[in-house]
């Protein structure tokens, strides 16, 4: 695999996994926090946000759950990309100021 394809790779990981960070967030501000921190009880489904719980359907408090998992996995790919990512330019400057020197 060519290094203009590995990076390809990483900057997409790294955009995807940032938008879906951003719509995390958009979302649950929308509908009053996440699942994550929130809780259910007596077949009653609370998002928590700050403290302050906000009640919604199964549905939605799956949605939210299942959501903020995908950005406890997204995360560590993001960052991970991104060491690449500087990886690739670190290894492109030196190639570039060898070859300057060569010329």
């Amino acid at each position: 695999m060519s290094l203009a394809s590995k990076k390809r790779i990483f900057q997409t990981i790294a955009v995807v996994g940032m938008l879906n960070f951003l719509v995390f967030v958009g979302v649950a501000l929308l509908i009053g926090g996440d699942a994550v921190n929130g809780h259910q009880s007596d077949g009653r489904y609370f998002l928590a946000n700050h403290g302050r719980y906000t009640e919604v359907s199964r549905d939605v408090f799956t949605y939210s759950r299942v959501h903020c998992y995908t950005i406890f996995c997204s995360w560590p790919l993001i960052v991970l990309s991104a060491f690449m990512l500087q990886r690739y330019r670190k290894r492109e400057a030196a190639y570039e100021h060898a070859e300057t020197k060569v010329a």
